[in-house]
This record gives C-alpha cells, structure tokens and sequence, in this order.
C-alpha cells in the first residue's frame, strides 16, 4: 500500500518591518464556511503502515510526540526532559537501544495483524457518529495517497497513525483531518496588520489533529523470574540477528564486524540486567507480547477506544467555530511540570470519566485547538522517529 503524505505546515507568518506572528496549525470552519459546507464525504486514508514501533534518535529532529510523562513535583531536569543536558542524557540513555530493535518490534506487532481491519473500524465508527447541527457526514470510502497526490477537494481527509511507545507500554491513535474546498477560500481570521502572508491566502479550511494515548500497561518489578525472562529474550534476539546476518550473504569481513558488534549489543544487555533497576528497553523486551497483532485484546481496544475518541471529537470540533489563540491566557507557570506533548502550554479539560481518563484541549502554542484523551497514569514515550514493519514498506 501507499504511505500517506505528512502534513507540512508553516505556523510562523513574515511580516513587514521584520516583525512575526506565530499561529496555531488548526484551522475552525467559520458558521459561514460550515454553512456552505454543510453534509460532506469523509475520505480516509489507507493506512498501511499497521502499528509502528517509536523510538528516539540522537540525531532526529526533536518533535511534539518526544514527550514523557512527568509526575506532579518533578523538575524537567530530574525527569530527563527539557533543555540543557537533562535532554542529552535522555537521548543518550534512549538511544542505547538501537533503530534495529524499534524494527524488530514493529515486525513482531504486525506480524498478524489485518491492516485493513483497522481503517474498515474506523470506518464503521465514524459512518455510526451522527452529525451535528451544521456539518453532517455523507459516505465514507478509502482512498491510497501518496506525496505526488493531488490534495483532495470537497471530502474530511482522515490520515490516521499508530504508534507503539518505546517501551511498549501504551499505544498512541493519532488522526490528521483536514478539509479542502474545489469552490471556497479560506479566509484567516488572524489579524495581519493588513498583510497577510501567503500561506494564509490558501490552504485547507478546517485541520486539526486527535491523539488518543492508550492505558498504559503495568511492567513487573525486577525479581529472579523477571530477570530469567529477560535472558531468555535477549538470547533468541541475538539468535534472530545472526539468523538474519547469515541470510544476508555478507563478505566475511564485514560479516565479521556485524556479528561482533551484535554479540557486544547482547552481552551488554545481558549485563544489564543484573542490576535491579528496568531500562526502557528491557521494559520494552517483557511489555511487546502483548500487543501483537489481531489477537491482542489490549492493542484492539486501544485502537476501538482512540477510533471512539476521533469520531466523537471531530464531529463536535467540526461544529465549534472557535478561533484556536497562540498567544496564552495565562502567564506560564515555571513551576508546573511538563505535561507530555502540552507541554507548558495552557489547556481545558473537557470531561475526565470514572477512570480518571481526561480529554484536554491544547489553548495556546502551535497546537492549539488539538485534542489528547489522556489516562490517569499520564503518557507513555513515544520518542522522536518511527519504524514500520518491513512488511508494509
């Protein structure tokens, strides 16, 4: 199948005089828009890609889902998030498991999964949600998009992702939803001074992004049994490496080097679990089992419970007219933790359930008007960069 295109966005307007004016990405239809709009085709995206593993590289570009949970009382720094070498040694620590795991891991988890069971879910979930006053939804079909793709016109195109934490223990749901118009413009409803840029000229009517950040699964403390697990694991990883570096038909040098290398990575892992503390990776070795594929009740449910949460969510925000602000309301609190992908930025609460579940909407920043239904337990690692199963590129 083909991959989907990324969104690529420019929030930063020049203006004259060598001022700036920073907006959010999320784009609200206004009643007049909504109005002309009014009953409207959904085109989702083919995914494809099935669950991707996540995972930080050093020498990525940091972006949004490098986040970590950060308990309330903890500095940035004592968590190994924020600025300075606080991060560094985050990236440093995270990066000691290498992308090969990350692909490993993407190839466990969709080893049996039904790609198409999870767009045809979706489907079905949004086809089920009714409309609202304004905007309703028409039919809903599957479309396979690529980067030479032409952008749609006249349909919500849903581009949906979904992403393993690098410890595997949550999932993370994420819909990119945008809407293009073969006949209306958009207009900004930001104050330029009198000039607009270019990018806010053109462009999509609506765009807004829903993330749904699954429970997050228990890891057992470290005991001889855990500890015995562990090796096992490690071993039949290393036995899996060299299987596939046999299979490869490398010059003897070079195989020579490969295999040294990998007999370092599984003594060193091995190592490390003598002590008792449990790594992001060793957590990630115990915690992966249970999300593999069709027959994982945990990675089902999280996918049905974050396409609930799209569906309900789009279809209130589609009716919701309000203009996304990046400046804050409130001065920033220097003293508030972290809060995963939010950040520091402000937020409301839109309703939290009997679970302590709690959808929040981001009000300031590049991000505002996005969506997170977040557990009670906070979010899970996502790091910056992903892999996909070999089987889907």
């Amino acid at each position: 199948m083909l991959k989907t295109a990324a969104f690529a966005i420019s929030v930063t307007a020049i203006l004259s005089g060598c001022a700036t004016t920073s907006i959010p990405t999320t784009r609200k239809l206004s009643p007049d828009m909504a109005a002309q709009i009014g009953k409207t085709d959904v085109v989702i995206a083919e995914n494809g890609a099935g669950v991707r593993a996540g995972w930080t590289s050093a020498g990525a570009a940091p972006t949004y889902n490098n986040y970590y949970y950060v308990p309330p009382g903890t500095s940035p720094l004592a968590a190994g998030v924020g600025a300075g070498i606080g991060q560094a040694i985050a990236i440093a620590i995270l990066d000691a498991a290498p992308s090969a795991r990350a692909r490993k891991t993407a190839n466990a988890v969709n080893a049996n999964l039904d790609d198409e069971r999870l767009d045809m879910q979706l489907k079905d979930k949004i086809a089920a949600e009714l409309g609202g006053e304004t905007v309703s939804f028409g039919n809903v079909d599957f479309q396979a998009f690529d980067r030479k793709s032409p952008e749609l016109l006249d349909a919500l195109k849903i581009v949906t992702s979904y992403t393993l934490a690098e410890d595997a223990s949550a999932v993370m749901v994420q819909a990119d939803v945008s809407y293009s118009s073969s006949n209306l413009t958009y207009k900004t409803p930001y104050d330029f001074g009198g000039k607009i840029p270019k990018n806010e000229l053109k462009g999509p009517l609506y765009r807004n992004t829903f993330t749904y950040h699954s429970n997050i699964l228990e890891t057992p403390p470290m005991s001889d049994a855990v500890r015995e697990d562990l090796v096992i694991a490690i071993k039949a990883q290393y036995d899996d490496e060299m299987q596939d570096l046999e299979a490869q038909g490398l010059k003897e040098s070079k195989f020579a080097k490969k295999s040294a290398k990998a007999a370092k990575n599984r003594d060193d892992a091995l190592n490390r679990t003598k002590d008792d503390k449990m790594s992001k990776t060793e957590r990630a070795i115990l915690l992966v089992d249970n999300w593999r594929g069709n027959d994982s009740p945990a990675l089902m449910q999280a996918v049905s419970d974050g396409q609930d949460f799209i569906a309900k969510m789009l279809v209130q925000d589609l009716n919701n007219s309000a203009i996304p602000q990046f400046d804050r309301a409130e001065p920033k609190d220097k003293k508030r933790p972290i809060f995963g992908p939010i950040g520091k930025e402000d937020f409301t609460e839109i309703e939290t359930d009997d679970s302590g579940r709690t959808v929040y909407r981001v009000d300031s920043g590049f991000y505002a008007g996005a969506y997170h239904s977040v557990p009670a337990a906070g979010f899970a690692p996502y790091g910056n960069t992903f892999k996909v199963a070999e089987k889907n590129r």
